[in-house]
């Protein structure tokens, strides 16, 4: 009788916002992650957010819904834990993904029915949403948020740029490029963390239409709110309206009130 060798286990690791995700499948698959997520792979380090991916069959699971949107996804709770529901409920009601999650999202695994990915042997387990949602909700413990904004790192300080959609957070990403000196780390999303006694800002690969994606980090030093006006300036913001201003153009865990 012929025996089969057992599949080596494949691994990828990535830094997202700080957050060092590690990846783990043994299905004889090889991980891979989208273009823009490949210049934030790393080699080494210990994992914040652990994760086995599986591909094959889905385990039926008792889900209560917690927070579904009018989208592809939903969370739910399954006996103490966290699970990311994924589906195209205009084609079919069972889930072509779940991540199940431990409470403070540390761990967890990832089960899909689809390889997410444009070749036969490839095997993309952290397609977007699922990568973004992981950060989000890892974050919402007091580690940092994500918030919409085109950042720049310009002779040592990092500058963030507010907007929700259309603001000009691209267009402004654009200009800067031209800058001597200006390194761009995000034209639409951007996490910020509290490190020691300061602030930092990250890049993600989430881009906005100028496809700008930077794995690197500046200390925070400005905060900018876009609008658009018929000329260029600065109007100060103090208080409760920086607040304001901050919670609509971040990302927050509506499903969690402590979060």
């Amino acid at each position: 009788m012929r025996q089969t060798t057992p599949q080596a286990a494949q691994q990828l690791k990535l830094s997202l916002g700080g957050i060092l995700f590690s990846v783990v499948t043994d299905d004889g698959l090889n991980l891979t992650v989208p273009p823009a997520h490949k210049a934030f792979l790393v080699s080494g380090g210990e994992p914040d957010i652990a994760l086995r991916a599986e591909f094959g069959a889905i385990p039926p699971l008792e889900l209560e819904e917690v927070f579904r949107t009018r989208g592809l996804w939903g969370l739910y709770q399954s006996r103490g834990k966290w699970v990311l529901h994924f589906c195209a409920w205009e084609l079919e009601s069972s889930p072509y993904k779940l991540a199940v999650m431990e409470p403070d999202f540390s761990a967890g695994t990832i089960y899909s029915r689809t390889k997410e990915s444009g070749q036969d042997n490839c095997f993309n387990p952290l397609n977007y949403p699922l990568d973004e949602l992981l950060v989000i909700n890892f974050l919402s413990s007091g580690r940092g948020m994500l918030v919409h904004a085109c950042a720049v790192e310009y002779q040592g300080h990092g500058w963030l740029f507010l907007g929700t959609s259309g603001a000009g957070k691209s267009t402004l990403a654009s200009l800067w490029k031209g800058e001597p000196g200006a390194t761009l780390l995000s034209d639409d999303r951007i996490v910020i963390r509290e490190i020691g006694n300061s602030y930092r800002i990250y890049g993600t690969p989430w881009h906005g239409n100028a496809e700008i994606a930077s794995p690197l980090s500046a200390p925070l030093s400005r905060i900018f709110f876009l609008a658009h006006d018929s000329e260029n300036r600065l109007i100060p913001v103090q208080g409760a309206d920086v607040a304001s201003r901050l919670l609509v153009r971040s990302f927050p865990t509506s499903w969690d009130g402590e979060g």
